[in-house]
């Protein structure tokens, strides 16, 4: 069997787990204060196995590709580790059910849409991992941003609640506490800056190995030094100042922004000269 047909048997498979685990978790929601329950969460874990070992084979292989569908099923993986992790010290919550059941479609999706072919002159370890660690980084801020967005979402919740929502069931009863939603979204953001702060280290390094030089400054790297600094600032102000509320999220959405403005201005780039 060849790499490229293990692979989307691998990540084929994954999507059909992480669907039935999605629909299953969200049928429990209907029994008021039930949960997923262990074997959900072995059965979301085996998903997880599988779909990490198509990654796996998909960056082994001597002629690797890379695209759209590649990103977001690595956004999927990595989103479903989280929640695994988090699943373990609470409840399986009725937001881990819906995004299963979203995320079995991006996790196969590199079966139909493999993407363009990477030059093997460029398939050197050090350029592998770098694409690893910009593909991890991109995806924990953008699950941040989701959580950030479901935080701000349930915040308005309790502020102006509905008559009627104050239930047992459902989605925004099954979330953790506003505390313990601020606690995941920043453990996130610690992650993807850990993951930013290698990146940088293995830009530099790639044009060293590429250019001779270690800071040869172009846009996107300009701005995904920004885009640390402000995460820097962010992590020293919410770990060692105790930063909450309004002001960290500020600090959060202008690094954000950032980090999707590398992007934006390196794809206009691109355009522009071709």
């Amino acid at each position: 069997m060849s790499p490229t047909t293990l692979s989307s048997l691998l990540l084929a498979l994954s999507a059909l787990c992480y669907l039935a685990c999605g629909a299953l978790i969200i049928q429990r929601l209907s029994v008021p204060r039930q949960e997923g329950g262990i074997p959900l969460r072995l059965m979301t874990f085996v998903a997880f196995v599988l779909h990490g070992a198509g990654l796996a084979t998909v960056f082994a292989a001597d002629h690797a590709t890379f695209g759209l569908s590649l990103a977001l099923s690595v956004t999927v993986f990595i989103a479903v580790a989280v929640f695994l992790v988090e699943s373990i010290m609470r409840h399986v919550s009725g937001l881990m059910g819906v995004f299963l059941l979203c995320g079995a479609a991006c996790a196969a999706l590199p079966v139909v849409f493999p993407g363009q072919p990477v030059p093997e002159s460029l398939l050197t370890p050090v350029f592998r991992l770098h694409l690893l660690f910009a593909l991890s980084a991109s995806s924990l801020i953008l699950i941040a941003v989701i959580q950030a967005v479901l935080l701000v979402l349930v915040q308005r919740q309790l502020k102006n609640p509905v008559a009627g929502t104050g239930t047992g069931t459902g989605l925004i009863a099954s979330m953790p506490d506003l505390l313990a939603m601020e606690r995941i979204l920043y453990r996130i953001v610690l992650l993807g800056f850990i993951c930013l702060t290698i990146l940088v280290s293995l830009a530099l390094t790639l044009n060293l190995e590429q250019h001779g030089s270690m800071f040869v400054i172009s846009h996107r790297f300009f701005m995904t030094l920004v885009s640390w600094a402000v995460f820097a600032i962010l992590m020293y102000g919410r770990y060692m100042r105790g930063w909450r509320g309004r002001k960290a999220l500020a600090w959060f959405w202008g690094g954000a922004a950032s980090l999707a403005l590398s992007y934006f201005v390196y794809a206009a780039v691109l355009a522009a000269v071709g």
